[in-house]
This record gives C-alpha cells, structure tokens and sequence, in this order.
C-alpha cells in the first residue's frame, strides 16, 4: 500500500471520529447508531410476536441509521485495509494520531513525488478539503479514481475536491480568500457601477465553484 493511499485512509476514519475518541471506540458508537435500540429479551413467547418485532425493526430504520451504517463499514473497511497493511495498532489510534499520520504519510507522498519521472509531469492531480477544512494532497487522478471506486469520498464521506495548480496551500488560505472578497465588495460598492458590480460576483461565484464534491468528478476521464 502507497502512502498516498494510507494518507487518503487515515483521513477518512479522522472524519468519521469524533475528538479523543479511538477507532475502536468509534466502531462501538456507530455499531449502536446504525441500528435501533437491540430488541429486549421477551419474557417469554415467541412465533408471530417475534416476526413482528423484526418487520418493526426494519420501519424503524431511520436516514440516521443508515447514515451511520455507512460510515461504520467505510471505518470497518479502512481500519481493515491498514492493519493488513501493518498499522498494527491502527484501533487504538485517536482522531489526532490519525491526523497526524494524514500529514506525515502526504509529507512521505509529496517527496516521492517529486522523484517521478518528468513524462508524469504532466499528470492531473488533486487536492481535497477534509471536513475539518484542511485541504490535503495532491494526488493523482488514479489514486482518487481508485478511492472512489472502493467507496471512499462517497456519499455521506465526500470531500470538496479541484485539480491541483501546482502552488503549495497555506493553512490561512481560506482566511485570504475571505479578505480579498470583503475587499472586493468594498469596491463594488464605492467605485462600481451595477454593470461592473454583476461581473464582480460572477467572478466569485466562479471561484467558488472550482471546488467539487468528489462524488461528482469523473477521475476516469483524466487518468
């Protein structure tokens, strides 16, 4: 397994933790979530009574629940594939172990990276914003082709995703674009006219849209 890929992994079971808490610990919170409250042991009797509780129990199944029995086999499947991988301790890690091993593994990635013959130069890549709002990679369109088809970035556990430009991101990034928009308002607002003001947030909502949900992306296409 690529460190790309532990990298990508790591980042989807932090997504899917909530803070302190381990891998294994998650499991056990959303192995209750994804399904409703365990029938209680019946007194006694069973036959038609028991056929009744399972159809109730189906009705009861909620966009909560299968929220959270997504997001147990997607964590299910990671800690799976890693520990095959040798992260041997991969359960008792914490949402910020995890984290940690998402910037140590894309830091590994990116000095490979750099050793890649100059024919993959030209190779698209992409840059994903985790739902902590870091955004991490870049990484091949093959590698997020791969992730996707596994059943990462899908569904509830899609990222915001674009096609890297070659500029390293800063964690203030999201800070600067916050500015140069308050700074372009002001300029509407004093030296435009309605024409221009139109053209102003047409270019934003322009930019806005260089992000996509990665369920969206068609990452064959650029492979």
């Amino acid at each position: 397994m690529t460190d790309s890929t532990k990298a990508s992994l790591f980042n989807v079971m932090a997504n899917l933790l909530q803070d302190t808490e381990t891998v294994l610990k998650g499991l056990r919170r959303l192995g209750k979530l994804k399904n409703p409250e365990k029938q209680k042991k019946a007194s006694g009797g069973y036959g038609k009574k028991k056929d009744k509780d399972k159809e109730k129990k189906k009705e009861e199944l909620t966009p909560e629940n299968t929220a959270a029995a997504s997001a147990f086999n997607q964590l299910t499947e990671a800690a799976d594939a890693l520990l095959n991988a040798g992260e041997t301790d991969i359960y008792e890690m914490t949402k910020e172990i995890l984290l940690n091993q998402v910037d140590t593994k894309t830091s590994i990635f990116r000095g490979e990276e750099s050793n890649v013959d100059a024919g993959d130069a030209g190779t698209t890549q992409w840059e994903y914003r985790g739902q902590d709002g870091n955004v991490h990679g870049p990484f091949p369109s093959k590698s997020m082709f791969e992730w996707v088809s596994k059943g990462y970035f899908t569904g509830v556990n899609a990222v915001d995703v674009r096609i890297w430009n070659g500029a390293v991101n800063k964690s203030n990034d999201t800070k600067k674009e916050d500015l140069k928009d308050d700074l372009m308002d002001d300029l509407a607002d004093d030296l435009m006219d309605e024409g221009e003001e139109e053209k102003v947030e047409e270019k934003k909502e322009e930019k806005k849209e260089e992000w996509q949900r990665s369920d969206k992306v068609n990452f064959a296409g650029y492979c």
